[in-house]
């Protein structure tokens, strides 16, 4: 029985590893695509058999205008049916006349103010009275249908739009930073959220592919994701024989990768695993330096070399990974004292050396500090958590390091102690991130479930065995949750491409990927950056664009940041940046749209707007106020310059002779 049992946890493991290596190969082998982030970018939908354009279409025929109601036979509000929880599912709704009451498609008016709820966000406005207003009208239920079936192919898109936190505000914290060490920039100006070598990793692997491009970054990620989940595999493999915590790492792994979403780990650099590499490399070294001790000196000699390495791969992670280390060797070598009343010279020795060299690949890391100090530390500031959830962590964490206490010999006994020390460590690292962001987006399951994992080798078996009973079908279930909801998600965005106009860019930097928006404008500016910045590596720009600009152009911001929107948060970088444009940018490149698109925000009652109830409102407003810092910067010092070309996505200006 207990064969049959052991085959089929076995087959089942195998299983796993090959669906999920599937998905990696997938990102591998087929054309990335991207849909259409920017809000003041046109792209076109496919009505019936004929493409429209969304500007056209909206100003059409999704404005809000409660006072010409009238006009029209049926609404939102009572003519259509809700099958689904929310429209962004991807699902469709029925267009009948009757009286629906679809709360979804309606919004809180308020008649005598003539204002809504998207309107008191903008303008911080409190009002009290509020009437539930049908969104859009049709004079025909066939024309209801139609604009249910707009929105319906166009919400997951239009939502992108509004946060603008997607693929070009996220990859380029990797990309341009690969194309300023490309094009050899003084590292210290240079910043990279992800990391030192992580970045030389990924631009090796961009040039192995034919060179640095957008297609070939995607296919970096995954590239690195599969090997590094082949080193996972291979690590619990090698870590445990006991097959039932192999499926539980295994599937927790899975569980993980599905549920940070496909929309997550489609656009965010964050996903890549090469900020953690060496974390299961460093554990099983340590359980080695325990199981084979003849090699011990070898083993803890890489062990110290894999924690340098991964402060200069990735700093932020790196030195989570080298204060666990620093911990659990203080940790043995006190207790080996307490043991032995002696400890190992050598061995000490190299442990010290392995610190003061990690203080200098720290002092000397090569790229600049982040210069957004006051957004990591908002994070602890607000706790995004509740307190509740905190106390728990604390209570998890603190019943592992009884178990350290209490599993102490069998830990030893079974060479798991230093491992076991080290991933409690970690653990503790990574909840501190998870303490700062709210979320387990950038936490592996599979990695922060290992210290219980391996206490459970030492549990009574009869207890063991009512755990796997308990634990298997509840990780099966989240499993089949999770990776029904990513390829849901898969579904939509390949939708997305199915009811839009596709483009293919064949820009060098784009590398041939799929979008539903042209190419065409940012074509023109990289024809007027190279008109008059041809001779200089550097750009002084004021735009919604400049960090995906940078990386097309093969340039780099003179502005310190490659993006401003996201970097400009208090007064000081402010005044630095306008200081910077003062002293040394003679031409200027500037948004066509800078005076328009702000206030045409505080203006337009587009349905995709006011309909707010499926996004936070907090990151509109961030979006919005973003678009305003970059008008008051241009205002600031447009005195000082003249228009010299007008441009389909930029305009170019010099500066006013003296």
């Amino acid at each position: 029985m207990n064969n049959v049992i052991k085959y089929l946890i076995n087959s089942f493991v195998i299983l796993l590893v090959l669906v999920q290596v599937i998905f990696f190969i997938y990102g591998i082998f087929t054309d990335f695509k991207l849909i259409n982030e920017f809000k003041n970018i046109d792209e076109e939908t496919l009505i019936g058999n004929k493409f429209v354009k969304n500007s056209e279409y909206i100003k059409q025929n999704l404005i809000f205008e409660p006072l010409k109601s009238s006009m029209y036979k049926y609404n939102s509000y009572n003519d259509i049916v809700s099958k689904c929880k929310s429209i962004s599912s991807g699902c469709k709704y029925s267009v009948i006349h009757g009286d629906a009451h679809n709360l979804q498609f309606s919004t809180l008016y308020n008649k005598d103010m003539n204002m809504t709820m998207f309107d008191t966000l903008i303008k911080g406005q409190d009002i009290d009275a509020w009437d539930a207003y049908p969104l859009f009208w049709a004079d025909s239920l066939d024309k209801l249908q139609e604009k249910v079936n707009f929105i319906a192919d166009n919400l997951y898109e239009q939502q992108t739009q509004l946060i603008n936190r997607y693929f070009w505000h996220e990859a380029p914290f990797m990309l341009n930073a690969v194309n300023e060490l490309d094009l050899g920039r003084n590292k210290s100006e240079i910043f990279s959220q992800y990391g030192f070598l992580s970045a030389y990793t990924v631009k090796f692997i961009m040039q192995s592919l034919g060179g640095i491009n957008v297609e070939n970054f995607d296919k970096a990620k995954n590239i690195i994701n599969l090997t590094y989940y082949i080193i996972s595999i291979a690590f619990i493999i090698l870590f445990t024989k006991n097959y039932f915590i192999r499926f539980i790492f295994t599937i927790l792994f899975s569980i993980y990768f599905f549920s940070i979403g496909f929309h997550s780990y489609h656009f965010a650099p964050t996903h890549v695993y090469i900020r953690h590499f060496f974390d299961l490399l460093i554990a099983l070294m340590l359980f080695w330096s325990m199981k084979f001790k003849e090699s011990r000196t070898c083993y803890i000699a890489i062990v110290f070399t894999l924690g340098i390495l991964s402060i200069l791969l990735v700093k932020d992670f790196g030195l989570f990974l080298f204060l666990s280390i620093v911990g659990t060797f203080i940790i043995k070598y006190v207790l080996e004292f307490i043991e032995r009343r002696r400890v190992d010279l050598k061995e000490l020795w190299i442990f010290i050396i392995f610190i003061l060299f990690s203080i200098i690949a720290c002092i000397k890391y090569p790229l600049m500090d982040n210069p957004s100090t006051k957004y990591f530390l908002d994070g602890f500031y607000s706790l995004p958590i509740s307190m509740s959830i905190y106390m728990l962590l604390l209570f998890a964490i603190s019943l592992l390091w009884l178990g350290l206490i209490w599993f102490y010999v069998e830990l030893k006994r079974s060479n798991y102690l230093l491992s076991y020390i080290f991933l409690l460590f970690y653990t503790e690292f990574l909840c501190v991130l998870f303490v700062w962001k709210g979320n387990f987006d950038n936490i592996n399951f599979a990695i922060i479930a290992l210290p219980m994992l391996i206490l459970f080798h030492f549990i009574v078996k009869r207890i063991r065995n009512i755990l796997y009973i308990i634990i298997a079908p509840i990780l099966i279930f989240a499993y089949a949750k999770y990776c029904y909801e990513y390829i849901s998600q898969m579904a939509l965005y390949e939708n997305t491409f199915a009811t839009h106009r596709n483009y293919k860019w064949d820009h060098e930097r784009a590398g041939g990927i799929i979008t539903t928006y042209s190419f065409e404008r940012f074509d023109d500016a990289l024809r007027l950056i190279n008109k008059y910045s041809k001779n200089s590596n550097e750009l002084y720009m004021i735009s919604k664009y400049d960090n995906m600009l940078q990386f097309f152009s093969k340039k780099y911001s003179g502005l310190k940041y490659f993006e401003l929107k996201s970097f400009i948060i208090t007064d000081d970088e402010y005044n630095e940046v306008l200081d910077l444009i003062n002293s040394k940018a003679d031409i200027l490149y500037v948004d066509t749209d800078i005076f328009n698109v702000y206030y045409k925000e505080l203006k337009e009652r587009r349905f995709f707007d006011v309909y707010n109830n499926q996004w936070l409102p907090n990151d509109v407003m961030r979006r919005i106020i973003q678009l305003k810092i970059l008008l008051n910067l241009f205002d600031d010092v447009r005195d000082k310059y003249e228009l010299v070309e007008h441009g389909k996505l930029i305009d170019v200006y010099k500066r006013k002779k003296e």
